[in-house]
This record gives structure tokens, C-alpha cells and sequence, in this order.
């Protein structure tokens, strides 16, 4: 009695396993473990719009620069040119 049931756990625990491994690709399974690695160790960057361009940036490697007491952050030179001139796209 104890053997057939150690036998149907496993049957039942091998089962689970496949169905798991079909209903959910390998692909969005990493991808879903890596992203809770980052967010747990605090990597998932911020990111900005930059005003003048419109284009999302990663904060940390914005242009930050204080425009009349306000920091704002640009993806490059020519966008923050641009906006202390009043020539943006936007």
C-alpha cells in the first residue's frame, strides 16, 4: 500500500512538471526570474523623458544639468542646447 502510493506522488509530481513545462515557455520563465533578480537588488534603472526630445532615457546616464532652479536631464548636448534656446521638436 505505502509503495503504490509513494509511486502515485510521483507519477502525480511528474505530471505537474510537464504540464508546468508546456504551459510556460523557458524563455518567459528566465526572463521572469531575471527581472525579479534585478528589481530585487535594486537594478532596474529609472527612466526620464528628455523634455526637449521626448526620448526615455536611463536617469544615470542622463545629461543633468539646472535650467532657472529646475534639474532637468537630456539624452544629449544638442537636446539641452536646443532647449536652453527654445528649438525643441516638442
Amino acid at each position: 500500500m505505502v509503495i503504490k502510493l509513494i509511486i502515485f506522488i510521483c507519477i502525480v509530481w511528474l505530471l505537474i512538471k510537464v504540464v508546468k513545462k508546456i504551459m510556460i515557455p523557458a524563455g518567459d520563465k528566465e526572463s521572469f526570474r531575471n527581472f525579479s533578480d534585478k528589481r530585487s537588488r535594486g537594478n532596474i534603472e529609472e527612466m526620464i523623458q528628455d523634455p526637449c526630445c521626448g526620448k526615455y532615457i536611463p536617469a544615470n546616464k542622463a545629461i543633468r544639468m539646472n535650467i532657472n532652479g529646475k534639474e532637468l536631464f537630456f539624452c544629449c548636448m544638442q537636446c539641452a542646447d536646443s532647449y536652453k534656446k527654445n528649438e525643441c521638436n516638442i
